[in-house]
């Protein structure tokens, strides 16, 4: 079933790490012959144009063995896959439906939907660093520059005696 976009829903973003369903996006067909490096800059750069993004996740992919006589295509053929995780779930499902298909790697089309495997359920997602919740407050909150000093403390205004 197709998730509905509805502009007028409210997205509540937790500052905890990501761990609920809908958030993580599965991504196929990323050609094995591009530096890794490379990979990840076109898919943080395409992601991140529908909402901040918590992980890219390309997962290191084993060479098959030297004396291999299988029919399987060269490791450079194979194609790989990357976890793109949000922190918003409306993100994650906007980015789903505007890039599948239409998002191209060195001109192959890629497949993303919404990864169905989950971790073990917790009854708590751990916090976020500090460095994390600043981010996700600028991107949410229009904020740049959090702080966690005290950079001036003003006495408070005279306001009068009630009399």
């Amino acid at each position: 079933m197709e998730p509905v976009l509805d502009s007028r829903q409210v997205d509540l973003v937790p500052f905890r790490r990501p761990a609920e369903p809908g958030k993580c996006l599965y991504i196929t067909g990323i050609p094995a012959s591009l530096p890794r490096e490379e990979k990840w800059d076109q898919l943080q750069r395409a992601f991140s144009a529908h909402g901040l993004l918590y992980e890219v996740y390309l997962p290191t992919v084993k060479p098959p063995p030297p004396l291999s006589v299988t029919s399987d295509p060269s490791p450079q053929d194979r194609p790989e896959y990357a976890l793109v995780k949000f922190y918003s779930q409306r993100a994650a499902a906007v980015a789903q439906k505007t890039l599948n298909g239409r998002l191209f790697v060195s001109g192959k089309a890629l497949k993303v939907q919404l990864a169905t495997r989950r971790a073990p359920p917790s009854l708590h997602s751990p916090p976020l660093h500090i460095s994390r919740c600043q981010e996700l407050a600028n991107y949410y909150l229009g904020f740049n520059g959090w702080s966690v000093q005290i950079i001036s403390l003003l006495p408070a205004p005279n306001t009068g005696q009630l009399g």
